[in-house]
């Protein structure tokens, strides 16, 4: 399998799969996971096995490429649409207990992109922002076929927060929302 077909499929959907493949990974290996990693791990769970094969060695070719590939350099950014405030607050806990991500991350080049995840056809009440200087993941933007200035992190990165800044205001439909932007290196 190449990796190019590989990251077309995972900035389409195959992420959808591939990332809980790794946190059923992780949980084999003894790893906690939250309930919204928990609810994708059982999911993968219910596949056949060939399926779970193939979402594993998929993972393990992705997480190679980014391995070997050059790094961008940078300024990334994540953005993510969460219901609970309290999912935001676990997010930020793990952060500083100094947890390693479980899965690969889709971060962009991009803040205003990234936003668009945290905010924009989304249907949570929070957006967690999250910047740092990239030192881990490689570029996919220029095999992936979509201009989102993706960058792939790669599982097992540990972030360190270095600033929190929490913006309150008004989603689509006017209710209160609360967005933190995360800083972390």
């Amino acid at each position: 399998r190449k990796v190019k077909e590989t990251i077309a499929e995972w900035t389409q959907d195959y992420y959808d799969d591939i990332r809980p493949a790794q946190f059923r990974q992780a949980q084999k290996a003894g790893a906690k996971l939250n309930a919204p990693q928990q609810k994708g791990a059982d999911r993968i769970s219910k596949k056949s096995a060939a399926e779970q094969g193939k979402l594993a060695r998929d993972a393990d070719l992705l997480e190679d490429f980014v391995s070997r590939a050059p790094k961008f350099k940078g300024e990334v950014h994540r953005g993510m649409s969460v219901n609970d405030f309290s999912t935001v607050t676990k997010i930020i806990e793990s952060y500083k207990r100094g947890d390693a991500g479980l899965a690969m991350e889709s971060w962009s080049a991009n803040r205003a992109h990234a936003h668009k995840f945290a905010r924009q056809g989304t249907s949570g009440q929070h957006g967690l922002m999250i910047k740092q200087v990239n030192e881990f993941g490689a570029a996919i933007d220029s095999l992936s076929g979509f201009d989102e200035w993706e960058v792939l992190m790669p599982k097992g990165v540990r972030y360190e927060i270095v600033s929190i800044k929490t913006i309150k205001g008004s989603n689509k439909r006017g209710n209160p929302v609360t967005d933190p932007l995360v800083g972390v290196s």
